[in-house]
């Protein structure tokens, strides 16, 4: 897709639609080409970007998309005439896949920073409570 970014609004803009580079992940103005979610690109047009979609995958939606694998592992989890091996290999495999989903995707990071610093990660990270030590540190 490519994109267009509208002017930014009183010179504090950070952009919608992050691009990683090897230098980490920047927010882009100007033209350039990315893969997104709909989502994103809905937002994004609020917004006043200008999309131009090259290329895109549509997804169905499905229901009970692991009950074929879970259920040929329980069977043999179940079945006490199987290898003990064969057994454990299938609980592994169950557990393993409940400990995937269950995991959050959100993790805390405590940083001491100063405050110019401050600034930048409040516009650009979700920051749970903030202290401010004295008028050159704080921690997030």
């Amino acid at each position: 897709m490519d994109f267009q970014t509208p002017p930014p609004p009183n010179n504090l803009y950070f952009g919608i639609l992050p691009v990683r580079t090897p230098n980490g992940v920047i927010f882009p103005k100007g033209k350039w080409t990315g893969w997104y979610f709909s989502e994103e690109l809905k937002l994004a047009s609020k917004y006043g970007y200008k999309i131009n979609i090259l290329k895109g995958y549509e997804f169905e939606k499905q229901s009970n998309v692991f009950n074929k694998y879970i259920n040929y592992l329980y069977n043999i989890k179940s079945d006490k005439n199987i290898n003990i091996s064969i057994r454990s290999l299938s609980k592994l495999l169950l557990n393993s896949l409940l400990g995937r989903f269950g995991l959050s995707l959100y993790k805390n990071d405590t940083k001491l920073v100063d405050l110019e610093n401050l600034n930048q990660i409040l516009f650009t990270n979700s920051v749970y409570k903030s202290y401010t030590f004295n008028r050159e540190l704080s921690i997030s």
